[in-house]
């Protein structure tokens, strides 16, 4: 089981070694008004002004949500698959594994990530790993496409199958909004 570390090895350098999502075609222009609607349009609008003491971005790649996270806790932190993307205070995951201890966060927050694990033994021990890394009263954040194609890289799961395989593993989503073709979806009420 991996989450293709290849394939966005190639990503990073396809875009220039700048970050591994987002369209090739887009400039920096183009990317960064792409962030400023998803950090109004979901952090502000979903989560308030909610604070929490400790964020793990997972799957943070460059960071492109950090700026819009740091403002909600105490400390942020990061992991990715792709050790050339990380910045300071984020650790590289190495055998699927999240590098963090039990029971650290008071937010996990996913964008994005979560719709490229293809493998669902793979995806079952992310929301294992999740609820272990929670503190008491924690909560998940996710935002995934929900209408996306299923191939080597994407997997399309709809809403309810996130609600169906986190409730599996004990951290109960519902789904709270929507932001383009992705499904916001929260594990506790914000």
């Amino acid at each position: 089981m991996n989450l293709n570390k290849g394939y966005w090895e190639s990503r990073y350098e396809k875009m220039g070694g700048k970050r591994t999502v987002g369209k090739s075609s887009w400039d920096d222009k183009t990317y960064q008004e792409v962030l400023d609607q998803f950090n109004s349009g979901v952090l502000d609008a979903m989560m308030g002004g909610r604070r929490w003491g400790r964020i793990l971005d997972f799957g943070c790649g460059i960071g492109r949500w950090r700026p819009g996270l740091e403002r909600r806790c105490g400390l942020y932190c990061g992991t990715d698959i792709i050790e050339e993307v990380l910045q300071d205070g984020c650790m590289l995951m190495t055998d699927n594994l999240i590098p963090y201890p039990e029971g650290y966060f008071g937010l996990i927050f996913s964008c994005m990530v979560l719709q490229h694990v293809v493998d669902d033994e793979l995806m079952a021990d992310y929301v294992r790993q999740f609820k272990a890394l929670l503190e008491p009263g924690g909560s998940v954040f996710l935002v995934e496409n929900t209408s996306g194609p299923d191939n080597n890289y994407m997997r399309k799961r709809s809403a309810k199958d996130y609600i169906d395989i986190f409730s599996e593993g004990g951290l109960p989503l519902k789904k709270v909004g929507a932001f383009k073709e992705h499904s916001v979806l929260v594990s506790t009420e914000f």
